[in-house]
């Protein structure tokens, strides 16, 4: 898919709104993660001091803004030994930063590509023993909340890679046509 049926696709999604019972701590049951030693998950989930309520969540997919041609210049600049694709900086141009099915309360989904002031060394990222050998000149471009799993470039092919910490690296592709495929496929269900 190329950056323009992609950036189409996101737009024509319309946001979808659900309702949802939730459970709420108390303070007594909060007063457990207070604890040393602390509770087990269980232990909390499983307190009395607990209350049900319905809210409602809004899920949308949000595309940042894209950066001006001296930001992306300035950022090639500043890091030039991660020389970014032509058809990447092309796609930041028009998006800087991707998230499908956010919470469009929270601004913040569950996967997404982050914005390009936020990339970083692969080399630095808490889950780079993914790679038996950590990539000479690569980024990390994505996040999950909880450590799920994200994205790299490594700029030396240039090469795009799914980091799963228990399957290990996986070639999406060498393109941010690969890329965006891979990422609607991978990002796109409902919430």
């Amino acid at each position: 898919m190329t950056a323009e049926e992609f950036l189409e696709r996101a737009a024509s999604q319309i946001p979808i709104t659900i309702e949802r019972e939730v459970s709420i701590a108390g303070p007594a049951a909060l007063e457990l993660l207070e604890r040393n030693p602390p509770v087990t998950l269980k232990e909390f989930i499983e307190h009395p001091d607990r209350t049900s309520e319905m809210r409602t969540f809004r899920y949308g997919h949000l595309i940042g803004a894209g950066v001006l041609p001296i930001e992306l210049a300035r950022w090639q600049e500043r890091f030039a030994r991660f020389r970014l694709p032509d058809d990447l900086g092309r796609l930041l141009l028009r998006a800087n930063g991707i998230q499908l099915w956010a919470d469009l309360d929270t601004r913040h989904s569950y996967f997404r590509l982050l914005p390009l002031d936020q990339w970083s060394d692969v080399a630095l990222a808490p889950l780079a023993d993914v790679f038996e050998t950590v990539p000479p000149a690569a980024l990390v471009i994505s996040d999950a909340d909880d450590f799920a799993g994200f994205a790299v470039l490594d700029t030396t092919g240039p090469e795009y890679i799914w980091c799963d910490p228990i399957a290990g690296p996986e070639r999406i592709g060498s393109s941010v046509d690969d890329l965006l495929t891979y990422w609607w496929r991978y990002c796109s269900l409902e919430p």
